[in-house]
């Protein structure tokens, strides 16, 4: 899919009507049902969709607080942006993996997400190898780790700010 793939996803919203915006850093949505979202990165400048070098460093990162609970969601943000992002209110209790759980991964941002729960996405086609063990002993110093590969689809129950989390095959 690469690069210009978030660009036919922008283009196929627009051709059936769907609104689109253009977020970056510093914007919230608030949807009015204790849902908001607020961007982290990447900044007001992002680079053309033709660019692949800055591909990762230019990730949506967003912290979305659902029912009273922060859940960070990184993507696949890249080391120099994770560590710039230590230095951001980004604690959350709930952390979806950093690309997958690569072993590209700044143990000081796991440390100032400091989550007790880490939910790794792998895909069924993972030529890759993620996630890492790397990864994997970082998260889990923090707290559980729950991966969809191993134990089906992974969901986030929130009610009046508690978290359960639920896996079913």
């Amino acid at each position: 899919m690469g690069w210009g793939s978030g660009k036919k996803v922008v283009e196929a919203a627009r051709r059936n009507g769907v609104r689109t915006r253009v977020v970056a850093e510093g914007d919230v949505i608030a949807t009015g049902r204790g849902i908001r979202l607020e961007v982290l990165a990447p900044g007001p400048d992002p680079p053309r969709f033709e660019d692949r070098s800055l591909i990762d460093r230019n990730n949506l990162v967003v912290k979305a607080r659902v029912a009273g609970v922060d859940v960070l969601v990184p993507g696949d943000v890249d080391l120099e942006s994770q560590e710039a992002l230590s230095s951001l209110p980004v604690a959350a209790p709930v952390l979806v993996a950093v690309h997958h759980g690569s072993a590209n991964l700044d143990p000081e941002f796991v440390r100032a997400v400091s989550p007790k729960v880490t939910l790794v996405t792998v895909g069924a086609d993972n030529s890759y190898g993620h996630p890492t063990a790397k990864a994997m002993e970082l998260y889990r110093r923090e707290g559980m780790v729950l991966r969809n590969d191993t134990q089906g689809t992974l969901s986030l129950c929130i009610d009046d700010g508690e978290v359960e989390v639920r896996t079913a095959r």
